[in-house]
C-alpha cells in the first residue's frame, strides 16, 4: 500500500511539472535512484537473484527514450520556428513593430535616429 501511494505522489509531482523535457529528466532521475538505491539494498542483504545486465539494459532503454524525448522537442521547436519565419516573410506579414498583435505606435523624435 504504501509504495502505491508512493508511486502516486512522485506520478502527482511530475505531472505538476509545466516544462515536458524537465518532466521527463526528474522522471528519469527519480526512477534511475530508486533502482540503484534498490540494487545496493539487494547487494547488502545477500539477494543473487538481482540480474545487473537486466538493470544496466534499462537504465540504457530509460536514456534512449529520454535521448528520443528531448529530440521530439527539439523538432517541434524548430518546426514552429520555420513556420514563424515562413509568416513573418510572407508578403501577407504587416510591416511594422507589433506588440502581442496590436501595431506599436511612437512617434520617432531627433535624438532617435542617429
Amino acid at each position: 500500500y504504501q509504495s502505491t501511494t508512493l508511486s502516486g505522489l512522485e506520478e502527482m509531482f511530475l505531472n505538476s511539472v509545466p516544462c515536458e523535457a524537465t518532466r521527463l529528466e526528474l522522471g528519469f532521475n527519480m526512477r534511475k535512484q530508486w533502482r540503484t538505491h534498490f540494487s545496493n539494498l539487494c547487494l547488502q542483504v545477500g539477494y543473487e537473484g538481482l540480474d545487473g545486465r537486466d538493470w544496466l539494459s534499462s537504465v540504457e532503454d530509460m536514456e534512449k527514450r529520454a535521448a528520443q524525448a528531448e529530440e521530439r522537442i527539439k523538432k517541434a521547436r524548430r518546426r514552429r520556428m520555420g513556420l514563424a519565419l515562413q509568416r513573418d516573410a510572407s508578403k501577407e506579414a504587416p510591416s511594422g513593430v507589433f506588440i502581442s498583435g496590436m501595431p506599436a505606435r511612437f512617434k520617432m523624435t531627433p535624438d532617435m535616429v542617429e
